[in-house]
């Protein structure tokens, strides 16, 4: 059994309620085992002997449009993968400790080099973001909510839909559920 995490996109957020034993019971019915929620904006832990990603994630869309009534995009990562993000120091170290926040976009857009470079060139020194792979790490001076980049502006420049975590998050899911 490999070991996976699934973040989803716009998970509780207006009219798009999932309660997470339901999202749990629904993952489990996929054949999942040890299925974990964590906190309430759409994460998940999960094992499956299935080592494609892909097929994963369309299995989880299919079951939330089917189980809620509505589209969200599942973001499936590796415990390997999710350490080599949090390795990642792509910021200077004196901008990270006066950062509000460092948040951690996944998305399934291989972008290019242009449509890294239109994202870099969002950045307004409150905002700094560097693309690596299919993830955005966002590292804003200010609170997200006092900040004038949304991630509707990030999506629209990317090409495509992508969901936010803060990096703690991802520290406290790997210190609670491992690899």
């Amino acid at each position: 059994m490999i070991k996976y995490y699934v973040f989803f996109r716009a998970v509780n957020v207006g009219k798009r309620t999932v309660k997470m034993e339901s999202l749990k019971q629904n993952l489990q019915a996929l054949g999942y085992k040890d299925v974990y929620t964590f906190i309430a904006s759409g994460n998940a832990c999960f094992c499956s002997p299935e080592p494609n990603i892909p097929k994963l994630e369309r299995q989880i869309f299919d079951m939330m449009k089917s189980a809620y009534g509505f589209d969200v995009e599942a973001y499936v990562r590796t415990p390997l993968q999710i350490k080599h993000l949090l390795a990642m120091q792509p910021f200077p170290k004196e901008k990270v400790e006066s950062a509000h926040s460092w948040n951690i976009g996944f998305t399934d857009v291989n972008a290019t080099e242009d449509v890294v470079d239109a994202i870099l060139e969002m950045e307004d020194g409150f905002n700094h973001f560097c693309f690596i792979e299919n993830s955005i790490h966002w590292l804003n001076q200010k609170s997200i909510h006092d900040t004038t980049i949304s991630q509707v502006a990030l999506e629209k420049t990317l090409g495509g839909r992508t969901t936010f975590r803060g990096r703690n998050t991802l520290v406290k899911m790997l210190a609670k559920f491992g690899d």
